[in-house]
């Protein structure tokens, strides 16, 4: 929204800079921005260049340099002789917010009155004087008062830290909104540095070698304690201050933090959960230094051992080098899938996983999780079609390797990503990546390497499963002022040289990074996949029963859970995560806990070699016998199985069915063909049919699951289609047809708003897909899906 006065002062910059050298004007649409910021310091330099009379270059940064000659020109308050001077804070201050007053030429009464506002709004005395520290923060963005979503609490703990340390040489005014940024996470450290008792030019807001010995050996451990004998209230409240810059989803159930210099049992709740959820070693809720380290860096200490148990590395691991990691504590290794072909050799450094290499690690005791990378370095490394070729090459590769289903991958963004380029291309770039991932069956979950900031972005906008945190760059501005992401599996702390001698084995030293593995997360795979054959799933079943029975996990209480669906949520889980029937209370979660121990983390084999070479989903198969289907024109259970994979194939003719004489043609083309890998497979298209055999075996006949496997088993692979179509739809082409469009485009029930959230995730680099067509091209595809599930009950596969 454009503000007159803002314009004004725009104008009223351009026309004295214009001649100025070097100076760039800013545009006059009434709104403040760092253009208009820049303009703002360039003529203030060129005024006080002319003040000492030294013809200094102007360049919009108030750095150091202008800083110190703010200094040498002195306060500004009413009286101030300078009529430019005037005129300039009366601009300045519209600007920022606040009543500049009418009155030119002169430093008015209302401008000292807003000088004093705007001081109080930063926690400072209610002085009508302009310092060069004040005009610093004049001249920023930086709000100084509450904006939408800000927390009350971290707008009082700024308010604190301007007001108790402004005074120190080399401490300025940071912003007042109530959010964590990296001033907050920076004025934080040079107060900790100031308690520690470094001198001014000793503290720089860096949480180097030197600041953490002055924690170490000053008092920084603290007690709960209400009556606040035990604790200096100063570091109770920096303590509290980087607690509330840290608060997140871990915290929910918690009383919310107040900021006080009291170190209460609330805080003390605080950080027992943050500990756990940061995976440090529980010290009873007190925080030793560990703890402080963590909330003031993404890396936290370096140097740290608790749950150290992962590390990534492009050095190919042999039997000696694993077996030395190994001893070393380590359990869960980052490789590389594959290297740039058309890398510079003087670049190239070997990182793909090597021939027998997993085997190898496998050998060693070791789990292995894949990262992919090509260049990553910087945002020319991303876009939305840049994403679908990492998707889809991620994904070759890692099949190649043998990777099993349900493997998390990690594309990296190994740079400082700022907000606007997360918008502009990283988000598009995971948008291409999910969507060739998809279109290529589902088989491998896109994860996410970055900064916390771009973690937590591409995270929320539902295009990674989990996060690995690039915590090492701590300076990175996307891990300064954020807490960890809620899908953190690791966090890379620290990069070193390892030698295999310390740990008792031959071998050169090699470097490494040492990662926080998150206990319960993605702990990598321990095997290559090979599938299970059909005696081996009834016979896994068998047990599976045996199991529950034998523990008394079914509890009688709850009618919605039985045998199998405990058994869907441990065989689905690899694939399907984060499914919406999953149990998480009393025996069903005792149950999950008890099926991972006893029979693998994730199931040792996923895949079932069904015929002829055909392989498919064990936990998609699972996740398509979900209970109460319905009626045969009921859509609603469906979205579990053929409907969810008909959305993306929907999606998919959307996005690329221009190439195609017709949406019929598309779907003939690319749904469940043998040998055409797509987004509706026809391993997908069997294992939904299995699915729902099962669940009409159990629902419907009371046959256990390893029953009616057999029974499906006993029958060729053509008669599951044809089952599936008896059975679903009544062997009825309309049936078909009308529940196909009920479920991509009625809206008569509250599940509507679940696909319609289930089309747009696939969309385009907007994830965007166009408004529903209609008419022919409507009919063409419904036709077209309808024709293909006959086709398939005729055997053309």
């Amino acid at each position: 929204m454009s503000d007159p006065r803002v314009e004004e002062a725009q104008i009223w910059l351009n026309s004295v800079g214009e001649d100025i050298p070097g100076y760039i004007p800013c545009d006059t649409d009434g709104q403040t921005g760092q253009g208009t910021i820049r303009s703002f310091i360039m003529v203030l330099q060129y005024t006080l260049y002319n003040n000492v009379g030294y013809p200094g270059t102007v360049d919009g940064n108030f750095g150091p340099g202008t800083y110190d000659l703010m200094v040498d020109y002195g306060d500004i308050q009413e009286g101030h002789y300078s009529a430019f001077m005037g005129n300039f804070v009366r601009h300045a201050l519209w600007c920022k917010g606040y009543s500049g007053g009418y009155v030119e030429d002169e430093f008015s009464a209302e401008m000292g009155q807003s000088v004093a506002n705007m001081r109080v709004d930063a926690g400072l005395s209610d002085d009508p004087i302009l310092t060069p520290k004040l005009m610093r923060a004049l001249l920023n963005t930086d709000p100084y008062v509450l904006i939408d979503g800000g927390n009350t609490q971290i707008q009082e703990a700024q308010r604190y830290l301007n007001g108790k340390y402004i005074h120190r040489e080399n401490f300025f005014i940071g912003p007042c909104e109530g959010y964590g940024s990296r001033g907050l996470q920076k004025n934080i450290v040079m107060g900790i540095q100031f308690e520690a008792g470094m001198t001014d030019s000793q503290a720089d807001g860096l949480f180097g070698p030197g600041t953490s010995a002055a924690m170490q050996n000053g008092d920084f451990d603290l007690v709960v304690d209400p009556n606040n004998f035990s604790n200096d209230p100063d570091i109770v409240c920096l303590f509290t201050t980087a607690c509330l810059m840290n608060d997140g989803n871990f915290a929910n159930g918690l009383d919310p933090l107040q900021f006080s210099g009291v170190y209460t049992s609330d805080l003390a709740d605080f950080v027992a959960a943050f500990q756990r959820f940061s995976a440090l070693q529980r010290t009873n809720g007190t925080p030793d230094f560990n703890t402080w380290a963590q909330l003031l860096v993404s890396s936290g200490n370096r140097d740290r051992t608790h749950n150290v148990h992962a590390c990534d590395l492009i050095t190919t691991i042999t039997p000696s080098r694993g077996q030395a990691l190994y001893n070393a504590d380590y359990r869960v290794v980052g490789r590389y899938l594959h290297e740039h072909p058309d890398t510079d050799p003087e670049h190239w450094l070997d990182k793909e996983i090597q021939p027998g290499e997993l085997d190898d690690l496998f050998g060693a005791g070791l789990r292995c999780f894949p990262i992919w990378q090509y260049a990553g370095t910087g945002i020319d490394s991303f876009t939305y079609e840049i994403g679908k070729s990492h998707g889809e090459l991620a994904h070759q590769h890692a099949t190649r390797h043998g990777f099993d289903l349900g493997t998390t991958i990690y594309f990296a963004v190994d740079y400082d990503a700022l907000d606007a380029e997360i918008d502009s291309n990283i988000i598009p770039y995971f948008r291409g990546v999910e969507f060739s991932l998809h279109k290529l069956g589902n088989k491998y979950h896109p994860g996410i390497y970055a900064g916390r900031n771009g973690c937590i972005q591409v995270g929320d906008a539902g295009l990674a499963r989990l996060s690995f945190v690039s915590g090492m760059s701590w300076g990175f501005s996307g891990n300064l002022g954020y807490p960890l992401p809620d899908n953190w599996t690791y966090n890379q702390i620290k990069e070193w040289m390892f030698d295999p001698a310390d740990h008792g084995e031959s071998g050169d030293p090699f470097g490494l990074d040492n990662d926080v593995l998150r206990p319960g997360f993605d702990r990598g795979v321990d095997h290559t996949q090979y599938p299970m054959d059909q005696a081996e799933l009834v016979s896994l079943l068998s047990d599976l029963y045996a199991a529950i029975d034998d523990n008394g996990f079914t509890p009688p209480y709850e009618s919605r859970i039985n045998n199998e669906t405990l058994i869907r949520d441990y065989l689905a889980s690899p694939q399907y995560p984060d499914s919406p029937w999953r149990f998480s209370h009393g025996a069903a979660s005792d149950w999950l806990a008890y099926a991972r121990a006893e029979f693998g983390d994730p199931p040792p084999k996923n895949m079932l070699s069904f015929a002829d070479g055909l392989t498919i989903s064990i936990p998609k198969m699972f996740a398509s016998a979900r209970v109460d289907y319905g009626s045969a024109s009921s859509t609603y259970r469906d979205k579990y199985g053929w409907a969810g994979d008909l959305s993306r194939l929907y999606s998919q003719w959307r996005l690329e069915g221009s190439g195609y004489s017709s949406g019929s043609e598309f779907v003939d083309q690319n749904c469940s063909r043998l040998d055409v890998d797509s987004c509706f497979s026809l391993p997908d298209f069997i294992a939904d049919g299995i699915g729902y055999l099962l669940y009409t075996g159990a629902h419907d006949v009371g046959l256990r699951y390893d029953e009616a496997l057999e029974a499906i088993f006993s029958e060729g692979v053509v008669e599951i289609p044809q089952q599936f179509f008896a059975q679903r739809w009544g062997a009825s082409q309309d049936t078909l047809r009308s529940s196909s469009e009920a479920w991509l485009f009625e809206n008569a029930d509250d599940d509507w708003i679940w696909r319609k959230e289930f089309l747009l995730r696939y969309g385009d680099s907007d994830g965007q897909v166009d408004p529903p067509v209609a008419g022919a091209a409507l009919n063409s595809f419904l036709d077209g899906f309808t024709q293909r599930v006959i086709d398939l009950t005729n055997g053309d596969f």
